[in-house]
């Protein structure tokens, strides 16, 4: 869980970090998200 400065929560999933389908390159996880709780 994750809360941005306006006081959103977003869950998060990393789903892959880029090793084995890309021939090795790191540093681009693919990610999904979503708004969990709105800002009141």
């Amino acid at each position: 869980m994750v809360q941005d400065p306006a006081g959103n929560v977003y869950k998060l999933k990393f789903n892959a970090m880029g090793v084995g389908n890309d021939g090795g390159v790191r540093g681009k996880p693919e990610i999904e998200y979503a708004l969990v709780k709105a800002a009141e």
